[in-house]
């Protein structure tokens, strides 16, 4: 059977990422490192489908899976899945089990990353750990230094299966891996430690059988096998080994970027997703006003599970105790921030004596401090910390976009000469949690040497659905009182990003209004009154008509590069005139003035032809772009400019 399948090598200092192909069971796989490929038809092969690949390295590096002991100190140790490969010059160790084992990292340093999909550095730290083959009574410990690196996205290993396969062959069946809970591959062991990856003995099989290795930390298999599968329809599931967020981090700023090109001539308004009316509806139903604040409920996902971390929170903690111990001030800098939080009922303290919530889940944290602001930190929780291969963020919902056009809210804001800026002071913290979800936010503090168990009561910033949990109380609070506040609402929805206010008037009176109301209409919807900032501004942005004749100023432009794919110099005219029309049409729609006339200027007479010719049934290309320019403007609107003549009127042009 011929099986279908890419390859992906990645470079890291002389460390080599193998990628893993196997069939499993069928699921739905959707994140950027595991692909599925269509459902391969099975053969029959004695009656029985085939199970293929369990796994196997491509590029001759041979990749070996084997649990250990692994420890730092002689009272913290774990169990370890390893993956072994004499193509990686350096062994890594990944941040999770340096947490889990205590593990003291020296200085953070970069390292480069080149490959097929990336040029980047990645944060890694020295540390040494001691390791030796799992439940050994007399094997040495062996002391090796790795790199703490992040963790990869690598397929959970059950030594149950490694026995299930073993029990198939008979030249395996002497064969038994130790059965342990630890399924997670935390450490690769590369060639800088030639003495634990080299074979001591081989068992071999007939062809398409796997083969077992023996090496000094255990046994381990790897080949084709025929293993009787269950499912008739095995689906090929392949595994790159790159950084756990390489690929999503690639993805993400690719998708930032389109946003910010496309700004100008592409409308925001877009269907939603099954997602995002998943979250509508959950904040329509969990969002009530209660006791001064707007309390809503998490997004959460469908079958969304949390696992009790607590024993990873109290060793995050320990770690946490030990920088500050180094740094009194800090801690006590620390200590003040918790208490203000106490203070303003941000979090609350958990009583063990009366607290009986079933299922909680703790969130790690640290402090984060701004050099261009001296003595001032602020404690960060992880909501991406994973456990199981699970986290609060994995388990959230993003919500709709409900922010206004930035840009639109820059091009309003330079409409008049007074301006006015502010900002809602610690906006997320003043969206309440609701109660059922509150366990799920809690966190560790270690007072006078007894940990304390604290709880958020609300939104956290680092949630992935904090900031459209923000905005829809934001949007709420303005429609709740648009009775008291009228224009409140029209402020908000135009005005305000995120948490920042900016707005032009041309009267100072007005101006004040426009403040006073919205502190009034933030104020009863438990959002902190915003500081608001007069400032008196020129701006020369402004239409203006002097002794009867039109001052034109530039407002906004637009370049784009021409793309790799070949295009008739008539089709780019054509293209180019879409994006004039769509930037006028953006322009128009994002300005409170009333514009009464467009008109546009194009120096290609194979455009303005074509606009003027309705009659003629063009090539789909061109007259997909023609009803996209004719449905915001009119051929009447377009006129001709030499190309010289438009030069000279760039150049008129006042920024």
């Amino acid at each position: 059977m011929e099986i279908p399948f890419q390859s992906t090598i990645l470079r890291s200092v002389g460390v080599r990422y193998t990628w893993l192909c196997f069939i499993s069971e069928p699921i739905s796989m959707s994140t950027c490192f595991q692909k599925s490929v269509p459902k391969l038809q099975a053969t029959k092969f004695d009656g029985n489908p085939f199970d293929w690949i369990k796994w196997f390295s491509i590029f001759q590096a041979t990749i070996d899976r084997s649990p250990m002991s692994l420890s730092e100190k002689d009272d913290t140790s774990s169990i370890a899945i390893n993956w072994r490969d004499n193509g990686s010059c350096q062994s890594l160790l990944f941040t999770s089990a340096a947490s889990e084992l205590e593990i003291d990292m020296n200085t953070v340093a970069k390292m480069p990353i080149s490959g097929y999909h990336t040029n980047r550095e990645i944060d890694c730290s020295q540390a040494s750990v001691q390791i030796k083959p799992y439940r050994s009574q007399n094997s040495s410990v062996v002391s090796i230094d790795v790199l703490a690196v992040p963790d990869l996205k690598m397929t959970p290993v059950k030594t149950s299966e490694l026995n299930k396969l073993c029990s198939k062959f008979d030249h395996l069946k002497h064969i038994t891996f130790p059965n342990v809970k630890q399924n997670q591959v935390c450490i690769i062991i590369g060639i800088d430690n030639l003495e634990l990856i080299h074979y001591n003995e081989i068992v071999k099989g007939p062809k398409n059988t796997p083969w077992a290795v023996k090496t000094p930390l255990s046994w381990t298999c790897a080949g084709k096998t025929n293993i009787i599968a269950d499912q008739q329809n095995p689906v090929l599931k392949t595994q790159i080994c790159s950084h756990g967020q390489l690929d999503n981090e690639l993805f993400t700023k690719i998708q930032d970027w389109m946003k910010i090109e496309n700004y100008g001539i592409a409308s925001k308004k877009k269907a939603l997703s099954k997602n995002d009316e998943k979250a509508l509806e959950i904040l329509q139903s969990t969002t009530r006003f209660k006791d001064g604040h707007y309390e809503v409920g998490l997004l959460w996902k469908e079958n969304a599970k949390l696992p009790n971390n607590r024993w990873l929170a109290e060793k995050q903690l320990k770690q946490l105790k030990r920088k500050l111990s180094t740094k009194p001030e800090l801690r006590e800098k620390y200590e003040e921030t918790l208490q203000k939080d106490l203070q303003n009922g941000y979090v609350v303290k958990i009583d063990p004596c009366t607290d009986n919530t079933n299922s909680v889940s703790y969130l790690p944290h640290h402090l984060v401090s701004n050099e261009n602001k001296p003595g001032k930190i602020r404690p960060v929780t992880n909501a991406s910390s994973i456990i199981h291969g699970q986290s609060l963020n994995s388990n959230l919902l993003k919500g709709p976009d409900l922010l206004s056009n930035l840009v639109g809210i820059i091009l309003r804001f330079r409409e008049s000469h007074i301006t006015i800026s502010a900002d809602i002071e610690q906006m997320f913290m003043q969206v309440k949690v609701a109660p059922s979800d509150r366990s799920y936010l809690r966190f560790l503090w270690d007072h006078n040497g007894k940990i304390e168990e604290y709880e958020y009561t609300s939104h956290i910033f680092g949630a992935t659905s904090s900031p459209c949990i923000a905005s829809y109380a934001l949007r709420r609070s303005a429609i709740d009182n648009q009775k008291h506040f009228p224009e409140v609402s029209h402020i908000v929805e135009r005005n305000i990003y995120m948490d920042d206010l900016y707005i032009s008037t041309d009267d100072v009176e007005n101006a004040v209004n426009i403040m006073s109301s919205t502190k009034a209409c933030l104020s009863i919807g438990g959002l902190t009154s915003p500081s608001g900032i007069l400032i008196r501004l020129q701006f020369c942005n402004k239409i203006e008509y002097v002794d009867e004749t039109v001052q034109v100023k530039f407002i906004m432009g637009k370049a784009r590069v021409a793309p790799i794919k070949r295009m008739t110099i008539p089709n780019r005219e054509l293209q180019a005139a879409v994006y004039a029309a769509q930037l006028a049409q953006f322009v128009t729609e994002e300005h409170d003035i009333h514009i009464k006339e467009k008109v546009f200027w194009s120096d290609s007479t194979t455009v303005l032809y074509w606009l003027r010719t309705p009659e003629i049934r063009h090539r789909i290309f061109v007259a997909n772009r023609l009803a996209k320019i004719l449905d915001v403007s009119t051929a009447h609107d377009w006129n001709y400019i030499t190309s010289a003549e438009m030069a000279q009127e760039a150049m008129k042009l006042k920024i």
